[in-house]
């Protein structure tokens, strides 16, 4: 009850997925046909209330979506996904910003200075373009973005470590992190003990 005796509403809930690709990551999947209005219309049947796009190296669906998302009551958080220096599968991370963010602000503030623009990822290969850890997440912060950093069990997730080197990597790569993606109860307790 409210001090005026009025019941309150307590807590809501709400079902967010903060790491959606699309067919602007070089990974996806040819086959499968999508347009921004489809990806929006998908989330929205699912019950989320908000994504982030979060695209590997790539903001180029970022506006569309979040256009298409606006008229569904979406809400739609700009991201990248970024492949990192750390790691022998090089630890992927994922840079989210406030939904006023535009992608070409991404792209100018954060991919370019990072090398990793498209002629870069041209050139370079999109396989073999990768960021070092510490000046990514400097970079993701000073324009205001928070850093997911990828664990579990994926592949390319601090996870995949030896326990040693994982050990000491959490513990000097954790003050940079803002949101640790785990996948188990024992996971989290370990990154509390952080």
């Amino acid at each position: 009850m409210s001090k005026a005796g009025q019941p309150t509403s307590g807590s809501e809930w709400r079902k967010w997925d903060l790491h959606v690709h699309t067919p602007a990551s070089y990974d996806w999947d040819g086959t499968c046909k999508t347009t921004e209005e489809d990806l929006v219309k998908q989330a929205v049947a699912g019950g989320l209330s908000a994504i982030a796009v979060t695209d590997h190296h790539s903001v180029d669906w970022v506006d569309k979506v979040k256009v298409h998302g606006a008229k569904h009551g979406l809400l739609v958080l700009p991201g990248v996904e970024l492949r990192t220096d750390k790691g022998n599968k090089k630890i992927h991370i994922v840079a989210i910003f406030d939904e006023s963010v535009s992608a070409d602000v991404i792209y100018d503030k954060v991919l370019c200075p990072l090398g990793l623009s498209k002629n870069d990822r041209k050139t370079r290969g999109e396989e073999h373009v990768y960021c070092n850890f510490e000046d990514t997440c400097k970079t993701i912060h000073e324009n205001g973005g928070l850093v997911f950093l990828h664990a579990g069990s994926k592949a390319n997730g601090i996870e995949q470590l030896g326990s040693d080197l994982k050990s000491a990597l959490k513990t000097d790569l954790a003050y940079m992190v803002d949101i640790f993606e785990v996948t188990s109860e024992r996971q989290v307790k370990a990154y509390w003990d952080i």
